[in-house]
């Protein structure tokens, strides 16, 4: 069922045209989007769209199983700016979860190649949160979140530089 809304988004994205299609969103329901679309990717298993929506006025990742009748494309307008979020990237730190014994936080160490028991990687801002989800990364300030999370984020400062919205989507992670 996604065949048709990958080959339309394609087609915008290879042309830099802008599109309409119907959404469904769990927060406001039903509605016509109008967005030039940047990039696809994928989050566990479900695709995403990154977007500049003309109505908000400011990038979105869209699920793309809710993209449902495609409209038309449009001329890119000049409103769309450049997503900063998508072209800038903050480091994080990775450490094996507090809440794991010394032999499997050792196991983690050697399976990531990781350096005084930090892996430090760039993520791009725009893909923080789902990353954490992809890698299950504890973001939570006192760790608490179940041993299925191998890894935790040791410098929490860095959410303080990340849009909420963003942040939100990080496992753990408490905004406002």
């Amino acid at each position: 069922t996604c065949a048709l809304p990958i080959l339309s988004i394609s087609r915008a994205i290879a042309n830099d045209l802008s599109m309409s299609f119907e959404y469904s969103s769990l927060s406001s329901g039903f509605s016509v989007k109008k967005i030039h679309p940047s990039k696809i990717f994928d989050v566990n298993g479900k695709f995403y769209l990154m977007c500049y929506d003309y109505k908000h006025g400011k990038y979105l990742s869209l699920l793309l199983n809710r993209i449902g009748k495609f409209i038309g494309y449009h001329k890119k307008e000049d409103s769309v700016c450049s997503d900063l979020e998508w072209d800038e990237s903050v480091s994080i730190e990775l450490i094996p979860h507090p809440k794991l014994d010394e032999k499997d936080k050792d196991s983690i160490e050697r399976e990531l190649g990781m350096v005084g028991g930090v892996l430090v990687k760039d993520v791009s801002i725009a893909l923080f949160g789902f990353q954490m989800l992809k890698w299950k990364v504890d973001c939570s300030l006192d760790k608490n979140l179940d041993r299925s999370y191998l890894l935790a984020l040791k410098n929490m400062d860095v959410l303080e530089r990340l849009p909420d919205g963003i942040k939100n989507i990080a496992p753990g992670a408490v905004c406002c």
